[in-house]
């Protein structure tokens, strides 16, 4: 998956120097680089921690406020 991501972002910062200028490039590199202070650990714990809540949190999603909010708006109130 890293290589992936590598090689796209390489193309997109490629595009953006040839049509985008400097301060488009210069914003698109230095959104690219992950913060030394991220806390890997902490990532991975709130990766779990969504994983472990998906199917719950869908559920809600697709029975209650998608289908409410979207198809039917007084369903929602």
């Amino acid at each position: 998956a890293d290589k992936g991501c590598a090689a796209s972002r390489s193309g997109t910062l490629e595009a953006v120097e040839r049509h985008g200028g400097v301060a488009c490039s210069s914003f698109i590199e230095s959104v690219s680089r992950v913060p030394e202070w991220v806390d890997w650990e902490k990532v991975r714990a709130g990766q779990r921690a969504f994983i472990s809540r998906l199917p719950g949190c869908a559920t809600v999603l697709l029975h209650v406020s998608l289908v409410g909010g979207f198809s039917a708006p007084y369903i929602a109130e």
